[in-house]
């Protein structure tokens, strides 16, 4: 009877490891006694942001396949180095009795966390690595712990592995507006038409009107995005109408890199006026304006919902990548013209982006309605000028427009001279500028748009709609001076009285014609 019983206890248990996917081993192996050093490579993407720190429960499988048979396989156990960056492990490898283990044998090491999510074991051998394609992280260091596919290779005889990161990471920062996006957000990446992610967040409430939602999403080394085509959508949960941005990362096709993690901190503006957005960590912006005198400059860093009076000169506001610092104010003027300082200065001239309406700076409220511009309301603003002479400037290289929020110059009228005159003289990263849909600008005065992209070695595309005094020399003058060699220039269709060169349009550019 209990020969009996010991044989369905034996049977009991295979069943129950065959369900749990652990196929019993036929071969007979035999044991081999390992021990080695381990680190954990320098990657951005770890835990501390410069080594990975082993954790409690960490083991390293070491594995030989011929054939595609393993022939060597096996766990070797953390013995010490938990919360270190060098850990020492060690266990018995089961080997193929008819295989010869030599000390130059190749091995591959894999890690293999507590808390890991992409790695199966089975029959005591690890699987390739399987990215999930509906799941996330709520931080960083969460998604390092679950999704890291840390390996390395080398000999039998080596002593000492070095871990190395085959994982990219995304991080995602994302600003929303509360009233359409009241309980939990669905986020999905697309490839073109295919859905390559898709997770479910509940987001932060940052105020009234705002909430924010920050996770990560894993993915293997290599894989790519194509930019033009890969687009975050956001949508309410439950909602068929999602919200699209575009692109993720980049404009162009992009290749996540192992070892490595991307940001993408992108608000869905609720605000319309101006606003400076940082594309780098570490960003510090100075304004020259103060209270007192021509009116008021006010700010704000949660999209509007609250405001603080610009007060002190030249006082220090920090921003991060993704960082929007919105403005709005009372001043009729933000001249700089022969001053020492532009509208506002980008410490270690990291590049900032600009959009928005830029009549908020000049009408704190409905602004959108504002269609005239008064003299020298933005001359030299976004210039390092010091004198008046073409020349007389110092090349910056931090500004260009918000591709996705682009800047919005909507005067359609001017009541003096200077208006828009060297507004961006010598911003050398500005690509494209900001549309002109004023008709007439030469009603009275002269210089309104003189200088004003003088020098801006990278522009190439500008749409101008005045139609008269296009061939006005005070007017015009060397406004696309030093821009680059070819572009794009759109003008009023019927206007045919511009000039060729620098105060005009510049040889060597392409003429589209616009009805409005």
């Amino acid at each position: 009877m209990k020969k009996i019983l010991t044989i369905l206890s034996l049977l009991a248990l295979m069943l129950s490891c065959s369900r749990a996917g652990e196929s019993p081993e036929l071969k007979v192996y035999k044991t081999v006694h390992y021990s080695v050093k381990a680190s954990g490579a320098s990657p951005k993407a770890s835990l501390d942001e410069s080594r990975y720190i082993f954790e409690s429960g960490d083991r390293l499988f070491v594995s030989h396949y011929e054939g595609g048979e393993a022939v060597l396989y096996g766990f070797l156990t953390l013995m010490s180095g938990a919360s270190e960056s060098t850990a020492f492990f060690e266990g018995d490898l089961a080997c193929d009795p008819d295989f010869d283990l030599t000390v130059s044998t190749p091995v591959d090491v894999v890690l293999v966390g507590e808390n890991d999510c992409i790695h199966t074991i089975s029959s005591g051998k690890v699987s390739a690595a399987s990215y999930p394609d509906d799941q996330m992280a709520s931080s960083f260091a969460e998604a390092v712990s679950k999704y890291s596919h840390f390996t390395a290779s080398g000999t039998f005889g080596s002593e000492h592995f070095t871990l190395a990161q085959q994982s990219a990471f995304i991080n995602f920062d994302l600003t929303l507006d509360r009233a359409d996006f009241p309980s939990d957000i669905e986020v999905g990446i697309r490839k073109g038409s295919d859905l390559v992610r898709s997770v479910t967040v509940t987001p932060e409430v940052l105020n009234s009107s705002s909430v924010r939602a920050r996770f990560t999403i894993p993915f293997e080394g290599g894989s790519t995005l194509l930019g033009g085509t890969s687009y975050l959508e956001v949508k309410a949960a439950g909602s068929n109408t999602p919200v699209q941005l575009d692109p993720i990362v980049a404009a162009a096709d992009f290749v996540l890199a192992a070892n490595n993690y991307y940001t993408v901190k992108r608000p869905i503006f609720s605000w319309d006026g101006f606003f400076i957005k940082a594309t780098e960590d570490g960003t510090v912006i100075s304004m020259r304006y103060a209270s007192g005198g021509d009116g008021i400059v006010q700010y704000s860093l949660d999209q509007g919902a609250s405001w603080t009076e610009y007060t002190v000169a030249d006082s220090r506001i920090n921003l991060d990548a993704g960082d929007v610092l919105c403005l709005r104010g009372t001043r009729s003027s933000y001249n700089c013209y022969q001053g020492s300082k532009p509208m506002f200065t980008s410490a270690g001239d990291k590049l900032c982006l600009i959009g928005g309406n830029i009549m908020s700076l000049i009408c704190n409220s409905d602004w959108s309605y504002k269609t005239v511009v008064g003299q020298d309301a933005f001359n030299c603003a976004f210039s390092k000028s010091s004198g008046a002479g073409a020349d007389s400037y110092t090349a910056i290289s931090y500004i260009d427009i918000d591709p996705d929020y682009k800047l919005l110059l909507p005067a359609l009228f001017f009541s003096g001279k200077n208006c828009y005159k060297g507004m961006f003289k010598g911003c050398t990263s500005l690509t494209i500028a900001p549309d002109l849909p004023a008709r007439a600008p030469q009603t009275e005065g002269d210089g309104r748009y003189q200088l004003m992209f003088a020098h801006c070695t990278s522009l190439r595309s500008v749409k101008c709609l005045a139609n008269s005094g296009v061939n006005n020399r005070n007017c015009f003058s060397d406004w696309l001076l030093d821009v680059n060699a070819t572009g794009t220039f759109t003008k009023l269709s019927g206007v045919s009285d511009w000039t060729s060169g620098t105060s005009g349009i510049p040889a060597g550019w392409t003429v589209v014609e616009a009805n409005q």
